[in-house]
């Protein structure tokens, strides 16, 4: 191992890992990022990165460690970071977490700096959000760190604990209620001739484009639509139709699913404590 600390290292080498470091890998040297998992053997092979099975090198070795494993396997997490503690083998400068329903709280034993974010999927491509908190002894200096290396994701937003959950339901899920708007529109227009590769390319490049459009003109999703819709138009009638089907309180719902089901891990997860 170089004697030299890597950039950032990962516990656990998921999809979600794998996507981050797609798009870190544009900043950063691949022999700078280091992945654990039980064989060793990880998906983060193909961008270079450095691959072991101990999680307790991850954290001798990396500058910032990011618990990238199912928040079930947290406690035990936990547990090898105070074992490290206790052989004064620690060299990160603070953890990141990106375990789903794992409070700030939960994490508050590793005495250290602690960011907790959730990325999507978005940011193998760049295009991600990634919703983020501190915990109350986060640096200024470790929270840049952390952000000039996942800049190239995409948009990193501070919002306090409370409003986490929220953040959460509409950047972290709503690429799947997204996906399935846009299979719809897919249907839609096969329904009417289209082949399916070309409603597909024109849905996807349609909802790209729209917000696209909205954030670089800082153009409200009510403006917007105002514009479209023009007076006894073909736009307009297709929006009533989805008021009248309950499209918008149907979205608004499945957010507040996905809050109530965060809830529920969260309680599973200060259980295991």
């Amino acid at each position: 191992m170089a004697e030299s600390l890597l950039d950032i290292g990962f516990v656990g080498a998921g999809e979600m890992a794998c996507a981050m470091v797609a798009g870190i890998v544009s900043k950063l040297n691949p022999k700078s990022i280091m992945a654990s998992s039980p064989t060793g053997a990880t998906k983060l092979d193909r961008y270079g990165a450095v691959c072991s099975k101990s999680n307790s090198e991850i954290f001798k070795n990396c500058k910032i460690v990011v618990i990238a494993c199912k928040p079930t396997q947290v406690p035990d997490i936990l547990k090898e970071w105070k074992d490290s503690v206790k052989k004064d083998s620690i060299k990160a400068s603070g953890v990141v977490s990106i375990c789903a329903g794992v409070k700030l709280s939960q994490l508050e034993e590793l005495n250290c700096p602690v960011i907790r974010i959730m990325p999507n999927l978005g940011v193998r491509v760049g295009a991600g959000t990634l919703p983020y908190c501190t915990s109350a002894n986060c640096t200024e200096d470790f929270e840049k760190s952390v952000m000039s290396i996942f800049e190239p994701l995409g948009l990193a937003v501070k919002v306090p604990e409370k409003f986490f959950n929220a953040a959460q339901g509409i950047s972290g899920c709503g690429p799947a209620f997204i996906a399935l708007f846009i299979e719809s529109l897919v249907d839609a227009g096969v329904r009417e001739g289209l082949t399916r590769d070309v409603a597909w390319r024109l849905a996807c490049q349609t909802v790209y484009g729209t917000g696209k459009l909205m954030l670089e003109t800082n153009t409200s999703p009510s403006d917007l639509k105002y514009k479209v819709c023009s007076p006894g138009g073909v736009s307009i009638a297709g929006v009533v139709s989805l008021e009248k089907t309950g499209f918008r309180s149907s979205v608004i719902e499945a957010h507040r699913a996905t809050i109530e089901k965060t809830k529920e891990m969260e309680r599973a997860a200060q259980g295991m404590n």
